[in-house]
């Protein structure tokens, strides 16, 4: 039986930091005085981060109680080391140094304490007169002035801010609360945040709490009753939430119903809610629509009536100057010019509606010749004078319109972070104009991002498909914004035949309209009947043929064998037919060694952004080496050419976020790396392959939409794979675009009623 002990150690190590949980080691200190009994002896601990008052780093001093398993190392003959775990303890609390020696380790090694040394620490320390603590936690410059320069001490503040509150943090971590939302709570309300939660523990859930653990929390230390008005508000927000995650902006009572009685437990509490949403206590976080009967969190109305405004603003305003005014009719000229062939009437008039109209939608699916509208539109902005900046949600596609157009794109992301056009650079020259390719993919979130880093005249040039599936986020720009009538569109349905036609999208157009083409198998679009059992094996059979130019995407991640065509086993099957003799990615981690069912030359997508090391969601790669004493293992990404070859005059070239080669495998990045023979379609969206393999089974969520995005990722080659009734059943079944909630249309149309000199184009 494991005895149950006491333990202080000295932080040396730190393993493992996320949501959940923590690991890091450290060697053991003699009680009372957090002098180090010996570097032999080693604590790990394991646990979960609701344990933490804070981060662990190296120096800190912990004091960990609970029954540890004991294991001796030997070795040689005469050299041991002393190995004590902590799985999931007792308890856990951070303490501050109490000598010169362990406070100088403490500052001079946390890195937030920049620009202090041990040195300085230790000669703090000494120097201090009355209690160090005390002076840290009141920011008491004086006490440290005689010592210190100005920055050190600023310095040294900045770094103690997060031990101000370590007496807060327990409180914190006996109720529950875990160490990710104590941080955002610091951060926010700093000390004043257990007054805020004795007020209302339900405040939690806004920091990203669930409501059943913050309802168990605010029930047992708080003796909240049932029916207390703040558990039910809180609970109505959180439905709406997990309806919003849906993509939806707005909700119907119907929508909310059966979440908040499950939430509550209680259909009388949940009628209860709504009431109270309507009354004036409510409003600051609730909106009620009492024309359509709809409600929205009042963040989400903020955001969709300040695209509606930017948008209104474009829409009845003529950005062109006295001088660009008079070149109109040149540019257009100059961008017919452009090209060599002749252009479709529909592509004449999206030509010059675009250079005339300060915000305009380019819509057509592939092969309507939007690539070709577009480039005489830059070449007209060209002769008008007006900058272009070209931007996507995914790298891949705005490397893709960096191909097709020869003008720098950028990622949107990349975009927000190093904006040309926020009104207070200098570089800005007005007006100018942002062009969003593939803008069916913008969400709510990131349009309202855009528009509060733009310059209120800045024209915005959507090109897409509102035949797409919608955004993974919240609302739905480009189709609302079409179909509110407001905005100038130029639709593109003609498919501009070509002798190498491969068929694809006048097989995607009788998709998109929901009719089932006359012939399942058309030019380079192949449907194989087979039964569902049989959907893996011919995914296999077809990715054998041509690995290199191929890949699958699929609806579901399901292994279960009554979900046939499932991401996971369709990467297992695929592994196991073309790269069975490879090795595994194996790496040591936290003392252990771990396993990922990657192997090596593997192809493999990162599912999680990454900034630092330049990956973003959706970046596909190769595993070309495994772990070794440097890295975990390294991945040569798509498309690595690193040209930076611009054009002198357009200042084109290709975004820094492509072009990466290879990269090393880190802790973070081994948390996000999945094999990608097959992959989802909101992963492929935005990207193209020449030969894409398209498993159909019975998940809903293959509709017309999906199935239309599906088809459209390929450039070449399409091959559709399943049972014909399911096939058949996808292109009868409404799109999803259709299904999503949103409040943009409505609130475009009526700030178009209440305004006059609307300028609609030519």
């Amino acid at each position: 039986m494991r005895e149950f002990i006491t333990q202080s150690i000295r932080v040396t190590r730190v393993y493992q930091l996320d949501e959940r949980h923590a690991s890091f080691s450290g060697v053991p200190l003699q009680e009372g005085s957090h002098r180090i009994k010996s570097a032999k002896r080693i604590v790990y601990i394991k646990t979960k981060t609701n344990k933490l008052q804070v981060a662990p780093v190296v120096g800190q001093h912990w004091t960990v109680e609970g029954k540890p398993k004991k294991r001796t190392i030997d070795k040689t003959a005469y050299y041991k080391i002393y190995e004590t775990h902590f799985t999931d303890p007792e308890k856990l609390e951070c303490t501050l140094p109490d000598s010169p020696e362990t406070f100088a380790l403490f500052i001079g090694q946390e890195k937030d304490f920049n620009g202090i040394t041990e040195d300085t620490a230790r000669e703090i320390w000494i120097n201090v007169e009355g209690d160090i603590y005390k002076h840290l936690h009141d920011e008491n410059e004086a006490a440290f002035s005689k010592f210190l320069s100005p920055k050190k001490i600023k310095s040294l503040f900045k770094g103690f801010k997060k031990y101000k509150n370590l007496k807060h943090a327990q409180w914190f971590t006996e109720i529950g609360i875990p160490l990710h939302i104590q941080q955002r709570l610091l951060k926010y309300h700093d000390e004043k945040c257990i007054e805020l939660i004795k007020e209302n523990p339900y405040l939690l859930s806004t920091f990203g709490m669930k409501f059943d653990v913050v309802d168990r929390i605010a029930r047992k230390n708080f003796a909240v009753s049932s029916t207390d008005s703040k558990r039910l508000i809180s609970a109505f927000e959180t439905a709406l939430r997990r309806h919003e995650n849906k993509g939806h902006t707005v909700a119907l009572r119907k929508d909310i119903k059966p979440k908040l009685e499950k939430l509550l437990n209680s259909e009388q509490l949940a009628s209860q809610a709504f009431r109270l949403i309507k009354q004036a206590n409510a409003k600051k976080t609730f909106i009620y629509d009492t024309e359509h009967k709809t409600y929205q969190s009042t963040a989400t109305y903020i955001k969709e009536k300040a695209i509606a405004l930017r948008i209104t603003h474009l829409a009845t305003t003529d950005t062109l100057t006295s001088y660009q005014r008079p070149k109109l009719k040149t540019a257009f000229r100059a961008a017919l010019k452009s090209v060599k062939f002749k252009l479709a009437l529909g592509q004449i008039r999206a030509i010059y509606r675009a250079l005339r109209n300060p915000v305009m939608v380019v819509n057509g699916g592939g092969g309507t010749g939007k690539t070709t509208v577009l480039k005489c539109i830059l070449a007209g902005y060209k002769v008008l004078g007006i900058p272009v900046h070209c931007a996507a949600l995914s790298g891949r596609a705005a490397k893709r319109m960096n191909e097709s157009t020869n003008y720098l794109s950028t990622t949107i992301a990349r975009l927000l972070r190093e904006s040309p056009i926020m009104p207070n650079q200098k570089m800005l020259i007005k007006p100018a104009v942002l062009v969003l390719d593939e803008s069916s993919m913008i969400d709510v979130d990131n349009m309202f991002r855009l528009i509060n880093h733009l310059h209120p005249d800045t024209r915005i040039l959507f090109v897409g498909d509102s035949n797409q599936l919608p955004p993974i986020g919240f609302g739905l720009i480009l189709n609302d914004i079409i179909n509110s009538g407001i905005v100038t569109v130029a639709t593109l349905n003609i498919v501009q035949r070509q002798e190498c036609s491969t068929g694809i999208p006048e097989y995607s157009q009788y998709v998109a309209k929901g009719i089932i083409p006359p012939e399942l198998s058309m030019g380079n679009v192949h449907f194989h009947w087979v039964k569902a059992s049989e959907i893996e094996a011919k995914c296999v059979e077809l990715y054998q043929q041509n690995p290199d130019e191929s890949r699958i995407t699929a609806a579901i991640y399901d292994k279960k064998r009554n979900n046939f065509g499932g991401i996971e086993k369709l990467n297992e099957v695929c592994q196991q037919a073309l790269n069975p003799d490879a090795e595994n990615l194996t790496f040591e981690l936290f003392g252990q060694f771990s396993t990922l069912p990657i192997k090596l030359n593997d192809p493999v997508i990162f599912t999680k952004n990454n900034m630092d090391a330049g990956i973003q969601n959706g970046t596909l790669g190769k595993l070309v080496s495994l772990a070794n004493g440097h890295h975990f293992g390294e991945v040569l990404l798509d498309d690595s050419d690193e040209d930076e070859g611009k054009d002198k005059d357009a200042g084109v070239g290709k975004d820094e976020d492509e072009g990466k080669g290879v990269v090393e495998l880190t802790q973070t990045l081994l948390e996000s790396i999945k094999p990608a023979y097959a992959m989802s379609l909101h992963k492929a969206q935005g990207s193209q392959f020449k030969r894409v393999i398209v498993p159909i089974n019975s998940s809903t969520m293959i509709d017309r939409n999906w199935l239309y995005t599906a088809i459209t990722r390929a450039e070449e080659e399409v091959h559709l794979v399943g049972p014909k009734i399911y096939l058949e059943a996808a292109i009868e079944r409404q799109g999803a675009t259709l299904k999503r909630k949103t409040a943009l249309a409505k609130m475009l149309k009526a700030l178009n009623n209440s305004s006059c000199d609307l300028v609609t184009g030519e």
